[in-house]
């Protein structure tokens, strides 16, 4: 009898066009991933002029990534993500999160939740996570 392994795919959610300054007037798209993978990640960063990763980690343990020049409120808007914890991801060593009116019994549960899909991208228990009360 052979065991498959069964690997959780990611999915492309949307995108949003932006604009990525003031001063430019040519929109850009971003590209927004439900549980991106690793592979996916690294696009992401190319893409980003921060080489960072920005998203939200939703109550139910989802993960919605995209560049980080387009700020949380203005995804979260936009396309109607559901909130959560926010993240910022922009080294392969740290991640910061930004919690605000969170208890942090919520925040443990939906990190629990999101394991696997934070392992997907990328993140596990030796990436060190710097806590934050609000977001932007």
């Amino acid at each position: 009898m052979h065991l498959r392994r069964l690997i959780k795919k990611s999915e492309y959610y949307d995108s949003y066009l932006y604009n990525p300054t003031h001063y430019d007037f040519e929109k850009r798209d971003a590209h927004i991933y439900k549980n991106p993978s690793k592979r996916e990640i690294n696009e992401i960063r190319n893409d980003d002029c921060n080489n960072s990763v920005r998203g939200i980690i939703s109550e139910t343990g989802d993960i919605f990534a995209w560049i980080s020049e387009v700020l949380h409120y203005e995804m979260k808007n936009a396309k109607n993500i559901s909130n959560g914890i926010h993240f910022v991801f922009d080294s392969r060593d740290s991640i910061d999160i930004f919690i605000e009116d969170m208890q942090m019994n919520s925040v443990y549960e939906i990190f629990n939740k999101a394991k696997f899909n934070l392992a997907n991208m990328g993140i596990d228990e030796s990436v060190k996570m710097n806590v934050h009360g609000q977001y932007y």
